[in-house]
Protein backbone atom coordinates (compact mmCIF):
# COMPACT_ATOMS: atom_id res chain seq x y z
CA UNK A 1 0.00 0.00 0.00
CA UNK A 2 1.28 3.45 -0.89
CA UNK A 3 1.65 5.87 1.88
CA UNK A 4 -1.08 7.97 -0.42
CA UNK A 5 -3.15 4.91 -0.52
CA UNK A 6 -2.66 4.37 3.31
CA UNK A 7 -3.75 8.16 4.40
CA UNK A 8 -6.82 7.96 2.09
CA UNK A 9 -7.21 4.88 3.82
CA UNK A 10 -7.46 6.45 7.07
CA UNK A 11 -10.00 9.16 5.69
CA UNK A 12 -12.29 7.04 4.80
CA UNK A 13 -12.31 5.19 8.37
CA UNK A 14 -12.33 8.06 10.42
CA UNK A 15 -15.41 9.55 8.32
CA UNK A 16 -17.06 6.50 7.87
CA UNK A 17 -19.93 7.32 10.32
CA UNK A 18 -20.72 10.15 8.52
CA UNK A 19 -20.04 9.15 5.16
CA UNK A 20 -23.95 8.99 4.21
CA UNK A 21 -24.38 12.51 4.95
CA UNK A 22 -21.89 13.87 2.05
CA UNK A 23 -23.02 10.93 -0.11
CA UNK A 24 -25.95 12.70 -1.96
CA UNK A 25 -23.64 13.61 -5.21
CA UNK A 26 -22.24 9.90 -5.41
CA UNK A 27 -25.67 8.67 -4.52
CA UNK A 28 -27.29 10.63 -7.96
CA UNK A 29 -24.21 9.75 -10.01
CA UNK A 30 -25.03 6.16 -9.70
CA UNK A 31 -28.75 6.32 -9.88
CA UNK A 32 -27.86 7.58 -13.46
CA UNK A 33 -25.12 5.43 -13.92
CA UNK A 34 -27.92 2.31 -13.28
CA UNK A 35 -29.68 3.69 -15.91
CA UNK A 36 -26.68 3.19 -18.82
CA UNK A 37 -26.32 -0.36 -17.03
CA UNK A 38 -30.23 -1.13 -17.13
CA UNK A 39 -29.62 -0.39 -21.25
CA UNK A 40 -27.04 -2.55 -21.74
CA UNK A 41 -29.11 -5.05 -19.90
CA UNK A 42 -25.81 -7.73 -19.37
CA UNK A 43 -26.33 -11.23 -18.29
CA UNK A 44 -24.55 -11.40 -15.22
CA UNK A 45 -24.35 -13.94 -12.36
CA UNK A 46 -22.11 -12.85 -10.31
CA UNK A 47 -21.02 -9.37 -9.57
CA UNK A 48 -18.51 -6.93 -7.54
CA UNK A 49 -19.42 -3.56 -6.39
CA UNK A 50 -16.14 -2.11 -6.23
CA UNK A 51 -15.46 0.85 -4.03
CA UNK A 52 -19.11 0.08 -2.30
CA UNK A 53 -18.74 1.73 0.87
CA UNK A 54 -21.65 1.05 2.84
CA UNK A 55 -23.46 -0.51 0.10
CA UNK A 56 -25.81 2.11 -1.20
CA UNK A 57 -25.97 0.50 -4.69
CA UNK A 58 -26.48 -3.03 -3.30
CA UNK A 59 -30.29 -3.13 -3.67
CA UNK A 60 -30.59 -1.46 -7.14
CA UNK A 61 -27.95 -3.83 -8.54
CA UNK A 62 -30.27 -6.37 -6.74
CA UNK A 63 -33.44 -5.45 -8.14
CA UNK A 64 -31.72 -5.79 -12.15
CA UNK A 65 -29.88 -9.04 -11.19
CA UNK A 66 -32.10 -10.80 -8.71
CA UNK A 67 -30.75 -13.78 -8.97
CA UNK A 68 -27.14 -13.02 -8.98
CA UNK A 69 -24.67 -12.80 -6.30
CA UNK A 70 -23.16 -9.83 -5.05
CA UNK A 71 -19.44 -9.21 -3.31
CA UNK A 72 -18.95 -5.50 -1.99
CA UNK A 73 -16.02 -4.52 -1.68
CA UNK A 74 -13.94 -1.49 -0.29
CA UNK A 75 -10.68 -0.84 1.52
CA UNK A 76 -12.39 0.50 3.98
CA UNK A 77 -13.37 -1.82 6.50
CA UNK A 78 -15.21 1.14 9.14
CA UNK A 79 -17.05 1.63 5.80
CA UNK A 80 -17.89 -2.19 5.10
CA UNK A 81 -18.93 -2.46 8.55
CA UNK A 82 -21.96 -0.42 8.08
CA UNK A 83 -22.97 -2.50 5.34
CA UNK A 84 -26.37 -4.42 5.33
CA UNK A 85 -24.76 -7.65 4.75
CA UNK A 86 -22.59 -6.52 7.55
CA UNK A 87 -23.67 -9.86 9.48
CA UNK A 88 -23.26 -12.04 6.65
CA UNK A 89 -19.78 -14.10 5.08
CA UNK A 90 -18.57 -12.33 2.60
CA UNK A 91 -17.03 -16.20 0.97
CA UNK A 92 -17.39 -18.42 -0.90
CA UNK A 93 -19.54 -17.45 -3.49
CA UNK A 94 -22.96 -19.94 -3.61
CA UNK A 95 -23.87 -19.28 -0.12
CA UNK A 96 -27.45 -18.74 0.88
CA UNK A 97 -27.82 -14.85 1.47
CA UNK A 98 -26.06 -14.21 -2.05
CA UNK A 99 -24.47 -10.87 -0.65
CA UNK A 100 -20.81 -11.01 0.70
CA UNK A 101 -18.43 -8.52 1.72
CA UNK A 102 -14.55 -7.99 0.72
CA UNK A 103 -12.26 -5.44 2.46
CA UNK A 104 -9.53 -5.39 0.26
CA UNK A 105 -7.75 -2.63 -2.36
CA UNK A 106 -9.09 -2.33 -5.79
CA UNK A 107 -5.49 -2.95 -7.41
CA UNK A 108 -4.82 -6.03 -5.61
CA UNK A 109 -7.65 -8.03 -5.13
CA UNK A 110 -7.96 -11.32 -3.85
CA UNK A 111 -9.85 -12.95 -6.44
CA UNK A 112 -9.29 -15.80 -9.01
CA UNK A 113 -9.41 -14.47 -12.61
CA UNK A 114 -11.97 -14.74 -14.46
CA UNK A 115 -14.61 -15.22 -11.28
CA UNK A 116 -17.21 -12.13 -11.89
CA UNK A 117 -19.35 -11.33 -14.67
CA UNK A 118 -19.99 -7.56 -14.12
CA UNK A 119 -17.67 -5.31 -12.03
CA UNK A 120 -19.58 -2.00 -11.24
CA UNK A 121 -17.05 0.90 -9.95
CA UNK A 122 -19.38 4.12 -9.19
CA UNK A 123 -16.55 7.09 -8.20
CA UNK A 124 -13.94 5.09 -7.56
CA UNK A 125 -11.36 5.84 -9.97
CA UNK A 126 -10.52 9.47 -8.50
CA UNK A 127 -9.25 7.99 -4.89
CA UNK A 128 -7.03 4.90 -7.21
CA UNK A 129 -4.54 4.52 -9.51
CA UNK A 130 -6.96 3.99 -12.10
CA UNK A 131 -4.39 2.25 -14.73
CA UNK A 132 -3.88 -0.39 -11.77
CA UNK A 133 -7.46 -0.87 -11.31
CA UNK A 134 -8.51 -1.34 -14.66
CA UNK A 135 -6.27 -4.11 -15.56
CA UNK A 136 -7.20 -5.69 -12.08
CA UNK A 137 -10.64 -5.49 -13.17
CA UNK A 138 -10.12 -6.89 -16.51
CA UNK A 139 -8.00 -10.22 -14.52
CA UNK A 140 -10.91 -10.71 -12.58
CA UNK A 141 -13.41 -10.37 -15.20
CA UNK A 142 -14.81 -13.24 -17.24
CA UNK A 143 -14.75 -13.61 -21.29
CA UNK A 144 -17.64 -11.24 -22.43
CA UNK A 145 -17.65 -10.29 -18.63
CA UNK A 146 -18.75 -6.64 -18.08
CA UNK A 147 -16.75 -2.95 -17.02
CA UNK A 148 -19.18 -0.04 -16.21
CA UNK A 149 -17.79 2.93 -13.51
CA UNK A 150 -18.05 6.69 -13.44
CA UNK A 151 -15.50 9.01 -12.62
CA UNK A 152 -14.34 12.40 -12.49
CA UNK A 153 -12.88 14.46 -15.25
CA UNK A 154 -10.32 17.81 -15.18
CA UNK A 155 -12.99 20.35 -14.71
CA UNK A 156 -14.52 19.06 -11.68
CA UNK A 157 -14.26 21.89 -8.65
CA UNK A 158 -13.02 24.39 -11.84
CA UNK A 159 -14.54 27.08 -9.62
CA UNK A 160 -12.53 26.27 -6.80
CA UNK A 161 -9.20 25.60 -8.88
CA UNK A 162 -9.82 29.41 -9.71
CA UNK A 163 -9.27 30.63 -6.39
CA UNK A 164 -7.78 27.17 -4.05
CA UNK A 165 -6.05 24.86 -7.43
CA UNK A 166 -2.53 25.82 -6.59
CA UNK A 167 -1.53 28.44 -4.55
CA UNK A 168 2.31 30.33 -4.61
CA UNK A 169 3.72 28.22 -2.23
CA UNK A 170 4.08 25.63 -4.39
CA UNK A 171 1.67 22.81 -2.98
CA UNK A 172 -0.84 20.96 -4.22
CA UNK A 173 -4.01 21.86 -3.15
CA UNK A 174 -6.75 19.71 -5.51
CA UNK A 175 -6.24 16.11 -6.74
CA UNK A 176 -5.77 16.32 -10.79
CA UNK A 177 -8.52 14.31 -12.47
CA UNK A 178 -7.86 12.03 -15.27
CA UNK A 179 -9.22 13.01 -19.08
CA UNK A 180 -12.49 10.49 -20.27
CA UNK A 181 -10.35 10.04 -23.52
CA UNK A 182 -6.90 8.64 -21.38
CA UNK A 183 -9.26 6.58 -19.16
CA UNK A 184 -10.27 4.87 -22.24
CA UNK A 185 -6.85 4.63 -24.21
CA UNK A 186 -6.13 2.63 -20.52
CA UNK A 187 -8.95 0.56 -20.89
CA UNK A 188 -7.79 -0.71 -24.31
CA UNK A 189 -4.32 -0.92 -23.12
CA UNK A 190 -5.70 -3.17 -20.60
CA UNK A 191 -7.14 -5.82 -23.25
CA UNK A 192 -11.15 -4.00 -23.10
CA UNK A 193 -13.01 -4.02 -26.38
CA UNK A 194 -14.58 -0.99 -27.49
CA UNK A 195 -14.80 0.94 -24.74
CA UNK A 196 -17.48 3.74 -24.78
CA UNK A 197 -16.98 6.99 -22.73
CA UNK A 198 -19.75 9.75 -21.79
CA UNK A 199 -19.81 13.16 -19.98
CA UNK A 200 -21.67 15.01 -18.13
CA UNK A 201 -21.43 18.31 -15.83
CA UNK A 202 -23.51 18.63 -12.60
CA UNK A 203 -23.39 21.68 -10.61
CA UNK A 204 -23.92 21.61 -6.72
CA UNK A 205 -24.62 24.37 -4.74
CA UNK A 206 -23.48 25.63 -1.13
CA UNK A 207 -24.77 28.16 1.19
CA UNK A 208 -20.75 28.60 1.94
CA UNK A 209 -17.49 27.28 1.12
CA UNK A 210 -16.74 24.91 4.50
CA UNK A 211 -19.87 23.25 3.49
CA UNK A 212 -18.58 22.24 -0.33
CA UNK A 213 -14.85 21.01 1.54
CA UNK A 214 -16.62 19.15 3.92
CA UNK A 215 -18.44 17.49 1.56
CA UNK A 216 -15.08 16.42 -0.25
CA UNK A 217 -13.71 15.17 3.05
CA UNK A 218 -16.82 13.12 3.79
CA UNK A 219 -16.39 11.61 -0.07
CA UNK A 220 -12.61 11.10 0.84
CA UNK A 221 -11.89 13.98 -1.82
CA UNK A 222 -9.16 14.93 0.59
CA UNK A 223 -5.61 16.00 -0.91
CA UNK A 224 -3.10 12.64 -0.23
CA UNK A 225 -0.63 14.21 -2.48
CA UNK A 226 2.96 13.63 -1.50
CA UNK A 227 4.03 17.72 -1.96
CA UNK A 228 -0.06 18.99 -0.01
CA UNK A 229 1.11 21.85 2.52
CA UNK A 230 2.15 19.91 5.98
CA UNK A 231 0.80 23.48 7.53
CA UNK A 232 -2.50 24.82 8.56
CA UNK A 233 -3.59 27.57 5.69
CA UNK A 234 -3.03 31.06 7.37
CA UNK A 235 -6.52 33.12 8.69
CA UNK A 236 -5.65 35.68 6.50
CA UNK A 237 -5.01 33.36 3.16
CA UNK A 238 -8.40 31.70 4.08
CA UNK A 239 -10.11 34.92 4.57
CA UNK A 240 -8.91 35.49 1.13
CA UNK A 241 -9.68 32.50 -0.23
CA UNK A 242 -13.40 32.61 1.47
CA UNK A 243 -13.99 36.40 -0.52
CA UNK A 244 -12.44 34.73 -3.72
CA UNK A 245 -14.79 32.28 -3.41
CA UNK A 246 -17.92 34.51 -2.72
CA UNK A 247 -17.26 36.69 -5.97
CA UNK A 248 -19.02 33.49 -7.82
CA UNK A 249 -22.09 33.59 -5.77
CA UNK A 250 -25.05 32.52 -7.61
CA UNK A 251 -29.04 33.73 -6.27
CA UNK A 252 -29.05 29.65 -5.46
CA UNK A 253 -25.53 29.93 -3.27
CA UNK A 254 -21.82 28.70 -4.08
CA UNK A 255 -21.70 26.66 -7.34
CA UNK A 256 -19.08 23.73 -7.62
CA UNK A 257 -19.09 21.99 -10.77
CA UNK A 258 -18.38 18.29 -11.13
CA UNK A 259 -17.06 16.48 -14.78
CA UNK A 260 -19.01 13.06 -14.82
CA UNK A 261 -17.68 10.68 -16.85
CA UNK A 262 -19.64 7.30 -17.57
CA UNK A 263 -17.95 4.32 -18.52
CA UNK A 264 -18.28 0.72 -19.82
CA UNK A 265 -16.09 -1.61 -21.59
CA UNK A 266 -16.72 -5.61 -22.34
CA UNK A 267 -13.73 -8.11 -21.66
CA UNK A 268 -13.58 -9.69 -25.29
CA UNK A 269 -13.63 -13.54 -25.57
CA UNK A 270 -10.53 -15.52 -25.82
CA UNK A 271 -9.07 -16.23 -29.21
CA UNK A 272 -6.87 -18.90 -28.25
CA UNK A 273 -7.50 -22.17 -26.95
CA UNK A 274 -6.79 -23.03 -23.38
CA UNK A 275 -3.20 -24.54 -24.39
CA UNK A 276 -2.67 -21.92 -26.47
CA UNK A 277 -3.73 -23.05 -29.83
CA UNK A 278 -5.61 -20.17 -31.93
CA UNK A 279 -9.14 -20.58 -32.39
CA UNK A 280 -9.68 -20.71 -36.32
CA UNK A 281 -14.00 -19.87 -38.06
CA UNK A 282 -14.76 -22.62 -39.52
CA UNK A 283 -17.10 -21.08 -42.98
CA UNK A 284 -19.87 -22.65 -44.52
CA UNK A 285 -19.76 -24.96 -47.14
Amino acid sequence: MTPETARLRRAFDRHARHHAEGAVLAQEIGRRLLEHLDFLKPAAHRILDLGAGTGAAGDELRRLFPQAEILSADFSCELLRLHPARRRSWWPFGTADRRHRLCAEAGQLPLAAGVVDLVWANLLLPSCDPQAVIREVQRVLAPEGLFIFSTLGPDTLKELKQVFGRQPDGCAHLQEFADMHDVGDALVHAGFADPVMDREDLTATYAALPGLLRDLRLLGGINTLAERRRTLTGGQRWKNLMAEYERLRRSDGLPATFEIVYGHAWKPAPRTMPDGRPIIGLKAA
